[in-house]
């Protein structure tokens, strides 16, 4: 889970047991986490990392990575290779995997 500011959040997350398994698994708040709707449109699959850069949202998980340019609405891939986790500072975003795979996601 993340906010990009104290009003706006997104969670996300799924079945790690069965990563690929149907969702939505994730989850949109407008009013500092009070109550959570699930977007028209969600990544396909578990995702264990979130994080914002700007607007855009972004989830990676083991079956692959989404963005979200609108705050978590509508979502599309980008890349198929496992990541756990994301962070982005300044501009930047960073992922990690298993067996010490790092990834800049960049043009995102």
């Amino acid at each position: 889970m993340t906010f990009r500011d104290p009003r706006h959040g997104v969670a996300i997350g799924g079945d790690y047991a069965a990563p690929n398994a149907a969702g939505p698994a994730v989850a949109l708040s407008a009013d500092k986490g009070r109550t959570w709707r699930t977007p028209p449109e969600a990544p396909v699959g578990y995702r264990s990392g979130l994080a914002w850069l700007g607007n855009t949202v972004i989830a990676v998980g083991p079956g692959g990575s989404d963005l979200s340019p609108d705050g978590g609405r509508h979502w599309k891939s980008f890349d198929t290779g496992s990541l756990d986790s994301v962070d982005c500072a300044r501009g930047a975003c960073w992922a990690s995997g298993a067996k010490g795979r790092a990834a800049r996601l960049s043009g995102v």
